[in-house]
């Protein structure tokens, strides 16, 4: 029987096929499984507050008729904001023109105490110099 070099290229057209196949198959990762771990997760919150004000204006001040007699009134606000856990403490000093353990306004470009008007500050319902203030938080 003659040699036959088509076939013989068949045969090693197979082989090397065969060959490629298994390389890749083996070349190829494992199918992944699945687990399960756990993440901690953490923040440290600042103890931090913010405030703001509403100014006070008393307006007109007749002191040689309505307000002679009856005190002039006026509301203010101050607002505080505070993180949880906070512990936030507001005080109030006597203003920029004390005198005497009391609060003043001065007249703008006062040269003096007589160019002052006295004020108190309070919350309501109270109108007693001094009174506390307290404020519910959370």
């Amino acid at each position: 029987m003659p040699f036959d070099r088509r076939k013989q290229r068949s045969r090693t057209s197979y082989a090397g096929l065969a060959a490629a196949a298994l390389t890749l198959a083996l070349a190829v990762p494992p199918h992944a499984g699945s687990t399960t771990a756990v993440l901690t997760v953490s923040a440290t919150v600042n103890p931090n507050c913010t405030i703001s004000t509403s100014a006070v204006s008393f307006g007109r001040y007749e002191s040689l008729q309505a307000n002679a007699t009856a005190p002039l009134n006026a509301a203010g606000a101050v607002s505080i904001a505070c993180t949880k856990g906070s512990a936030p403490k507001i005080t109030m000093d006597l203003g920029l023109n004390p005198n005497g353990g009391r609060r003043y306004m001065a007249l703008a470009g006062a040269s003096g105490p007589a160019d002052t008007l006295y004020y108190e500050l309070y919350q309501p319902p109270s109108s007693a110099p001094g009174t506390a203030c307290s404020f519910p938080g959370t």
